[in-house]
């Protein structure tokens, strides 16, 4: 199995870690997207490797599932499904859609109307 690894940086400085094992005809076994904010502190996990051997760790998307934050009062047991964010493109497309974007001055400036 092949490892390949990058780390995205966006415009708020948050980061996205990204853990790709590949196999030998260079397809995605399982990946690893790790998002934390500017100060390191974890907001989401995207991973899709199995969890056959303990179903407790299962979601109905399995083998696609979001963990939720560390510093959340659910457990570590505890997994969201992941219907739509399965790969690279659309877990960057949703951060920067949903959390990038919204955080740029321009965007949360109010109109006045004048030129």
């Amino acid at each position: 199995m092949y490892i390949q690894r990058a780390t995205i940086t966006f415009n708020d400085f948050s980061k996205l870690y990204v853990t790709e094992y590949l196999n030998k005809s260079g397809t995605i076994d399982k990946y690893y997207y790790d998002w934390e904010d500017a100060s390191s502190r974890l907001k989401a996990q995207y991973h899709s490797e199995s969890h056959e051997q303990d179903r407790r760790y299962q979601t109905i998307t399995e083998p696609y599932h979001i963990h939720p934050p560390k510093d959340s009062i659910l457990s570590n047991m505890d997994r969201f499904p992941n219907y739509s964010h399965q790969d690279l493109y659309s877990i960057v497309e949703g951060i920067v859609i949903f959390a990038v974007i919204p955080t740029r001055p321009t965007l949360n400036a109010s109109f006045d109307g004048q030129d």
